[in-house]
């Protein structure tokens, strides 16, 4: 099998859509949903997927479930 030579990602670039709140209804949702069964857990854990220039939707929701 020949080795495919490598190309460019597929996607739309989204740079500067990573704003302060921007998933604030989100992470109260899952605070709202999860958080009484995550505080309960002897190793608790959240995973967020997002990746962007700047943390705070990361950030963001380890406050909002602590």
């Amino acid at each position: 099998m020949t080795p495919r030579p490598a190309s460019a990602p597929v996607g739309t670039v989204t740079r500067g859509t990573t704003n302060p709140n921007r998933l604030r209804r989100m992470d109260r949702w899952i605070a709202a949903s999860h958080g009484a069964e995550l505080r309960r857990a002897a190793e608790p854990l959240a995973v967020d997927l997002g990746y962007g220039a700047a943390p705070w939707t990361a950030l963001e929701l380890l406050h909002r479930l602590r």
